[in-house]
């Protein structure tokens, strides 16, 4: 998922359960802090490490995800930037057991989200590498992107509290499972087409549009799948 819709969920749900603004800061800085290891990622071409030094790579795991967001935590809550972004948002950092905490839970929405999309996340790196992920989702979203953004541009520009911030959380929320009730209905319209291969439908930016892909042997077979007309077209065979 964007940086918009990470950030937007933990601010949404933590105005909903009415925590306190320290609380509030550490849980969008928790939901936004693995993407952090954007600045990391030349790493890999200069030096290449076995170490998931790639976006949504090491930074994305349940272990390194807390102290990722320890570090993104407390390097907020430097003056030096506190002031900067004070400027513009109410935006209070502050560094306690029960911040960290709700930082952590930032985290683990952020992996929630991730883990819904395409490529996925490494849960439990450095233990194993595998990338578990539920392929509902495309890598983003756009009608989520477009509506996280409306709504921040919102809530900068008229601030508001209790039932607008619920409103807002509410249609996020059905928006999200609207969209994902229809994505997992495409997906499984998709195995149900190719019923008696093995074949993983994967999705792509359009709701109706999938990629199916089944292994032959010594060969990787790929479709074009359409939901819309319940049609396919072959796309291409590449070696095993």
């Amino acid at each position: 998922m964007d940086i918009f819709t990470h950030g937007l969920l933990p601010y949404l749900l933590g105005n909903f359960f009415k925590r306190r603004k320290e609380e509030i800061t550490a849980l969008v800085l928790g939901g936004i802090a693995l993407d952090i290891d954007v600045f990391i990622i030349w790493i890999n071409s200069v030096y290449p490490t076995p170490y998931l030094i790639t976006h949504r790579g090491i930074t994305h795991s349940l272990l390194f995800g807390f102290f990722t967001a320890i570090l993104v935590l407390y390097l907020a809550s430097r003056n030096w930037i506190k002031n900067r972004v004070r400027r513009y948002v109410d935006f209070r950092p502050v560094i306690t057991s029960r911040t960290v905490a709700f930082a952590y839970a930032g985290v683990i929405m952020h992996l929630f989200l991730d883990y819904s999309t395409t490529k996925g996340v490494p849960l439990f790196f450095p233990f194993e590498a595998a990338r578990y992920s539920a392929e509902v989702f495309f890598y983003t979203d756009m009608y989520l992107t477009v509506l996280s953004l409306i709504i921040i541009i919102y809530l900068y520009k008229k601030p508001s509290h209790g039932h607008t911030n619920t409103k807002f959380l509410v249609l996020f929320l059905v928006v999200f499972a609207l969209l994902g009730g229809l994505r997992i209905y495409e997906k499984t319209s998709a195995d149900s087409f190719f019923q008696g291969e093995n074949l993983t439908a994967y999705p792509t930016m359009s709701i109706f549009d999938w990629y199916v892909v089944g292994e032959d042997r010594d060969k990787i077979n790929i479709y074009e799948y359409n939901g819309y007309g319940r049609t396919s077209i072959f796309n291409s065979t590449v070696p095993g």
